[in-house]
């Protein structure tokens, strides 16, 4: 009966966030965390939640496996080396 009434349904995780927060789509967190290089931290202080949650989002998008972080280390080394 929600979708007659339109009304979002959302999973367990994310009814435990306040209203004024929303999970951010796939595509954000993947530019926050790996294009723009943010930790879980940051990106959690931005968006207002914890970093285990920002972690369980990324992990749920596929955004925190080994070869993504491999990639990501070498990314940052790179720049590193560039400075």
């Amino acid at each position: 009966w929600l979708k007659d009434y339109s009304i979002a349904i959302r999973n367990s995780s994310e009814a435990m966030l306040s209203p004024d927060v929303s999970k951010p789509p796939e595509e954000q967190l993947r530019t926050w965390y790996i294009e723009e290089h943010k930790t879980q931290e940051e990106i959690a202080e931005e968006v207002g939640v914890s970093a285990p949650t920002i972690r369980r989002w990324l992990d749920a998008c596929g955004l925190r496996g080994d070869a993504v972080q491999k990639q990501r280390l070498e990314e940052l080394l790179q720049e590193y080396v560039a400075e």
